[in-house]
């Protein structure tokens, strides 16, 4: 039989596997996650990658994208019996300044990378992510003709934010040391905003896309731009429903993927 291609997975949470029980709302299930990684040790972690790439073997799995925030899923990829695209995570909400991503993350400097055409940077999310390093993510991506990825509609804590600058968002950037004094939220739904910084395409995925309105949509079959739908994962995690029908009916690309152990069954 074909190979199943699973397109968002995070396998660095794969040892939170039953630690971080089903919710109803995402915003708890997100704190207990954050909570939950906190303490694990490195060993702890490196063993979750190996067990959950083998339940993806075990799955049917032949190609995968994943998602990592350290790169220690990546040496585990390489000697398993896998195809994978991986998706370097960037994080920065009060990275301001307009400078290259080799500055800003080191993992990009390194030549093993700039010569790995199955390495990509990905931006985390709208609310996470500044714009000027959205920028720097879609340039390093741009000049070497690498795909894209960024969570987009998980939460409505997300459309919030955008729209406000308030809510579950501003408090956890403040809790975090990430909040910057003089934001201005660009009072956009999340698939405006993006399509504004430019960072929708043929080559970005987007991920979740469960609170999009119509503009959303229309935005993301306009530009080509790919929906990677996690819907056990939403279900688990209390995000909500993904529209497919709507999806379908826009004639936007679909994936599949499972997201992290964290929040899903397997």
């Amino acid at each position: 039989l074909p190979g199943v291609v699973n397109c968002h997975l995070h396998l660095e949470f794969s040892a939170l596997a039953g630690r971080v029980p089903p919710q109803e709302r995402w915003e708890d299930w997100l704190e207990a996650t954050l909570a939950e990684f906190a303490r694990l040790s490195p060993a702890e972690v490196d063993a979750g990658i190996s067990r959950g790439i083998e339940a993806l073997r075990q799955s049917g799995a032949a190609l995968v994208g994943e998602v990592t925030n350290t790169g220690a899923s990546w040496p585990h990829l390489e000697q398993a019996p896998l195809q994978y695209h991986l998706f370097y995570e960037c994080l920065g909400f009060d990275l301001l300044e307009q400078k290259d991503l080799t500055e800003l993350f080191p993992f990009f400097s390194q030549p093993r990378v700039a010569a790995a055409a199955h390495v990509s940077a990905a931006a985390h999310a709208p609310y996470s992510v500044s714009a000027p390093l959205f920028r720097a993510i879609r340039e390093w991506n741009g000049a070497r003709g690498r795909p894209q990825m960024v969570h987009l509609g998980e939460s409505r804590a997300e459309v919030e934010f955008l729209a406000r600058g308030t809510g579950f968002f501003e408090g956890l950037l403040k809790r975090r040391g990430r909040w910057v004094a003089d934001f201005s939220p660009p009072r956009l739904s999340p698939g405006a905003y993006l399509e504004r910084l430019g960072f929708l395409g043929r080559s970005t995925l987007t991920v979740h896309g469960v609170w999009l309105e119509a503009g959303d949509l229309e935005a993301l079959r306009r530009s080509g731009t790919w929906m990677v739908l996690c819907p056990r994962a939403n279900r688990y995690t209390g995000a909500g429903t993904p529209p497919v029908a709507a999806f379908l009916e826009a004639g936007i690309p679909l994936a599949l993927g499972t997201d992290s152990l964290a929040g899903n069954w397997d």
